[in-house]
């Protein structure tokens, strides 16, 4: 039985942390070529890191949904997205304005 995708992909992650660049390109091509999507955004991310923009515009096509990791989008310190959407958490008692000093 051949790997998952989705587990070659964590190994090629793992390979890249590892400081083993092109083991882990092989890796995130084979599960890119089993329609892996978070693979092919992992090369695109690669070959941008290494100013091969060709590749990397190539790879990000390969990937729906994906922004340009160099897009900023708006920072919401209160906000944080999950798989499910965004979740919204208070602020730490230090930023809020209902919070005053410690009593002692």
């Amino acid at each position: 039985m051949p790997p998952e995708p989705d587990a070659v992909r964590v190994l090629g992650c793992i390979l890249q942390l590892g400081n083993v660049p092109d083991a882990a390109r092989f890796w995130w091509q084979f599960a890119a070529g089993a329609d892996d999507h978070i693979a092919a955004y992992c090369l695109a991310l690669q070959h941008q890191s290494l100013g091969e923009d060709t590749a990397a515009a190539w790879w990000m096509d390969q990937t729906p949904g994906a922004t340009d990791p160099d897009e900023h989008l708006p920072f919401e310190p209160d906000r944080i997205p999950t798989f499910t959407g965004w979740r919204v958490f208070p602020p730490p008692c230090e930023f809020s304005a209902d919070c005053g000093p410690a009593s002692a």
